[in-house]
């Protein structure tokens, strides 16, 4: 019999595997791994050696244990999870099992979740509350796993996680004081099994809230509005990037303007949006973080003054500069055909100051969604550039609307792009699919495309 078993030893498996062996030395652990690197297999065990370790797949030994921490990317429908949900045995998220051991109850927790954007707005708003002189952990799915920074949280701590619908749906309970939906659009289908499961996992985020929490929501989102609350007691609040509301966020005047009316939050507010952001997305994304940070406490001053000097996080619409007159725009974050339409509405004001076109790459593993809205755009595309596992089907979905070339890797895609771009183009990554087939993640891919920008610049100064 094991304490706990471990299923899957990436990023969060190991953290928890390391949190163990230091504040629990005496568990009995059980480590199941369905890969077969030797690498892995030899520092697993000379770092973890009072551990019980299996590689090369998951066998019946983790249902002896009395609770298994399960990885996020492991599917509920692998064998081995089936199995676990007939027997008796808790199944667990990392995010659960942090939350769990937290040092002591945090002053606040707000948890950020949306098929695009929460990157941007869990970071902005750990920004929010760190200039406010707030201590602050952001953790999740952005920078550490929870678990790592459980031990140092305490009841002066703001914390602040991106959950993704994978930790969303893995979780049993969590405790939140507000909960940001930004939106829903179709991505890891494959994964949960359909869009209703993935609307599922999304919407778990509300039953997480407490009494008398927060819940904040895109107003223009159809299907993020239509999830109900998670409880009568909680508050909900809507931003929206279209319209006046009677409460919550919105934009006017060139301002993010903030009304809240209950008894215990009563604000009448407008700031100036961050100078470092542009699109309709950005906008929501800053109404999203400053509610989240507005009924947590942080007054509207202590929002402008913070907002200001803010930089977003690398790979979402990240400007790496000129070659020759072309503008090159990292935004290797955009996995999915939604997030690509978004990058390209949010652009379509600067490429008409700059009177060129947009020289698109796009690539990668695909996600199962069909790619022909981007055909809505070719009054700014110059042309696509397709490159990896789903090049072919990107081009069937495109046909003849918009110009296309294959190449057989972002490289080759990148020079393709730059030798017929034009003075007052923008040469744009914004993939619409998941990296894994040529690279370790997205960051890896957007580091290779500042490294081929860097490159093609050294070769072409004027």
């Amino acid at each position: 019999m094991f304490d706990y078993a471990i299923l899957g030893l990436g990023k969060t498996g190991l953290a928890v595997l390391e949190y163990l062996t230091r504040h629990e030395p005496k568990a009995k652990v059980l480590a199941s791994d369905s890969g077969a690197d030797s690498a892995l297999q030899t520092s697993c065990r000379r770092r973890f050696s009072g551990t019980a370790f299996e590689f090369g797949g998951h066998t019946d030994q983790v249902l002896d244990a009395k609770m298994v921490v399960k990885s996020p990317g492991i599917s509920w429908r692998a064998p081995i999870l089936r199995k676990l949900r007939e027997s008796s045995v808790r199944v667990t998220s990392e995010i659960e099992f942090g939350f769990e051991r937290l040092g002591a109850r945090p002053r606040t927790v707000i948890g950020v979740t949306g098929t695009n954007g929460k990157t941007t707005t869990t970071h902005l708003l750990g920004h929010l509350f760190s200039l406010s002189g707030i201590k602050t952990v952001v953790a999740g799915n952005i920078g550490a796993p929870l678990i790592e920074k459980a031990p140092e949280i305490d009841s002066e701590t703001a914390l602040i996680l991106e959950l993704s619908s994978y930790q969303l749906e893995d979780s049993g309970r969590l405790d939140l004081d507000a909960a940001v939906l930004l939106n829903i659009t179709p991505d890891h289908l494959d994964h949960h099994g359909g869009w209703d499961q993935y609307v599922n996992a999304k919407a778990k985020i509300f039953s997480f809230v407490r009494k008398e929490g927060f819940e904040i929501v895109n107003f223009e989102d159809k299907a993020a509005k239509q999830i109900p609350s998670g409880g009568a007691a909680a508050r909900r609040l809507f931003f929206s990037s279209r319209r006046v509301l009677k409460e919550g966020a919105w934009i006017a005047d060139g301002k993010i303007q903030l009304k809240t009316q209950n008894s215990k939050l009563k604000t009448n507010a407008a700031i100036f949006p961050c100078p470092n952001l542009f699109g309709d997305h950005n906008f929501e994304n800053q109404m999203a973080a400053v509610l989240a940070a507005l009924v947590s406490g942080i007054n509207p001053g202590s929002l402008q003054e913070a907002l200001a000097p803010y930089h977003p996080p690398p790979h979402r619409l990240e400007k790496l500069g000129e070659i020759s007159g072309a503008l090159f725009i990292n935004d290797s974050k955009a996995t999915n055909v939604d997030s690509v339409v978004v990058a390209l509405r949010a652009l379509e004001p600067l490429i008409e100051k700059r009177g060129g076109k947009i020289h698109l790459l796009m690539g990668g593993q695909d996600k199962g969604s069909p790619y022909g809205a981007l055909a809505d755009f070719k009054a700014v595309l110059r042309g696509v550039y397709v490159y990896g596992q789903a090049k072919a089907k990107i081009e069937s979905d495109l046909g003849s609307k918009i110009p296309s070339e294959t190449a057989d890797n972002l490289s080759q895609a990148v020079k393709a792009a730059f030798g017929r771009a034009g003075q007052g183009d923008i040469v744009l990554l914004s993939p619409a699919c998941a990296s894994f087939d040529q690279f370790q993640n997205y960051e890896h891919r957007g580091e290779e495309f500042r490294k081929i920008f860097n490159e093609l610049r050294l070769t072409n100064t004027e």
